[in-house]
């Protein structure tokens, strides 16, 4: 097709072109787009099924810059993290933020349209994607001790120190640590505020150990993430550990410490979950 080229310079948004188009076609596409499928996912469909070719144009513009947020628990979650970080960055930076579907993120991966028409600066929520060459920040992060360095990374393109004090000051304003858990997890917030506080507190006695802010900021948004997944069994599976003896004496007294909250939920914290819990405490 020669019309893509023709017209790359002169669009302001995506442009799907398909040959041979006949009505049944047409329908096709209109229920696709009514579905909010996207541009290139129409494509891939029509040339499979009905075996049309078709061009997928992306204008030729600088593109906006993007913060995508996610959760476990779905895009409701999602939706309510974006709207603690919209009102935490200036409008003058003109950052657009997009809640996406976990599940959506990762089976199309890198090749979503979203990082063709985006200058998608990283993704933020309470799992990681994986997607290559887009960092990844978990959501405690934001609101821990060193948020700075995780600040210029996401806005790296600012120099004003003004400007980034003025977004750590929107967000300890905004993003308060029961904000985070409403917007992560549909249990009651502060039934599971005290459960955990008194978990940290054993694990703090049995391990005698002090704890810091922000690991405990990294522990009540993790394990609060942990119980709505392991409620909706979607275990961590994939965390690679290396074992030896005191790593699993450490474990078994973090899974003691567990143990209300296991029994409240009617969970049971594996061994993949009992290692990340163990690394954000010795190794955060």
């Amino acid at each position: 097709m020669t019309l893509p080229k023709l017209i790359r310079n002169e669009i302001k948004c995506p442009f799907l072109i398909i040959n041979n188009v006949s009505t049944q076609l047409a329908l096709f596409v209109g229920e696709s787009i009514e579905k909010k499928i996207s541009f290139n996912e129409i494509g891939k469909s029509v040339e499979e099924s009905i075996k049309n070719k078709y061009s997928l144009v992306y204008p030729k513009v600088k593109k906006q810059k993007m913060l995508i947020t996610i959760c476990y628990t779905g895009i409701g979650s999602a939706e309510q993290i974006k709207k603690l970080l919209i009102k935490s960055i200036p409008k003058k930076l003109h950052y657009e933020v997009k809640a996406l579907d976990l599940k959506y993120l990762k089976k199309y991966g890198i090749s979503n349209s979203i990082f063709k028409e985006y200058d998608v600066k990283a993704i933020i929520g309470t799992n990681d994607p994986r997607i290559p060459q887009i960092p990844y920040i978990g959501l405690e992060k934001l609101i821990s001790n060193d948020n700075m360095k995780i600040l210029r990374l996401l806005f790296s393109d600012i120099k004003d120190k003004k400007v980034f004090d003025q977004i750590n000051e929107n967000l300890i304003e905004n993003i308060s640590l029961e904000r985070l858990l409403s917007a992560v997890t549909i249990l009651d917030v502060n039934t599971v505020l005290k459960a955990i506080s008194e978990m940290i507190t054993e694990l703090e006695e049995t391990l005698n150990i002090s704890i810091k802010n922000n690991q405990k900021i990294t522990l009540y948004v993790h394990i609060s993430s942990l119980i709505e997944r392991l409620i909706r069994n979607q275990p961590l599976t994939n965390y690679n550990v290396q074992i030896d003896n005191k790593k699993t004496q450490i474990c078994s007294k973090i899974k003691r410490s567990l143990r209300e909250i296991e029994n409240t939920y009617g969970i049971d914290v594996g061994t993949s979950e009992l290692n990340y819990i163990y690394d954000i405490i010795y190794d955060y």
